[in-house]
């Protein structure tokens, strides 16, 4: 599955693969046990229950960028589309080495992939704070 935090012209699309069995903490809301207790509480205060979530920092750089789009749109794609051809350059070396210790050691693949989603996800939370620190500094 790939998701793009917000603005898929801005923002890299990451792979989050079925079977993963960590999510990194930046990207975790709550334990499966409280996700379960609380999916049908639809009026919770998500950013204040929440402050330090990932989704934060997407969410700020896609608000920034919004204010200068036309000035920075050229230099951000750059980056997306880097960082995209990157992701598939890493996929493409690693999925067939997973793949192939799933046969004998399920565990030990699906450590692979976790490890795998999360380093990539990680990335670009990363980037982007870069990314966004970088404009606020700038005055942009």
């Amino acid at each position: 599955m790939w998701i793009a935090p917000r603005y898929p012209c801005i923002q890299p699309f990451i792979p989050w693969y079925y079977g993963i069995n960590r999510i990194s903490s930046d990207y975790e809301k709550a334990t499966f046990r409280e996700a379960l207790e609380n999916f049908n509480n639809k009026n919770r205060n998500y950013i204040e229950l929440y402050p330090g979530h990932a989704c934060w920092v997407f969410d700020d750089f896609a608000n920034k960028v919004d204010g200068c789009y036309g000035k920075e749109s050229k230099s951000i794609r750059e980056w997306k589309g880097k960082f995209q051809k990157d992701i598939f350059e890493t996929i493409n070396k690693k999925e067939s080495g997973i793949t192939s210790i799933y046969e004998s050691a399920p565990d030990k693949a699906l450590h692979e992939l976790t490890e795998l989603t999360n380093g990539l996800a990680e990335r670009a939370l990363n980037e982007t704070k870069e990314k966004l620190l970088r404009m606020k500094t700038s005055g942009r």
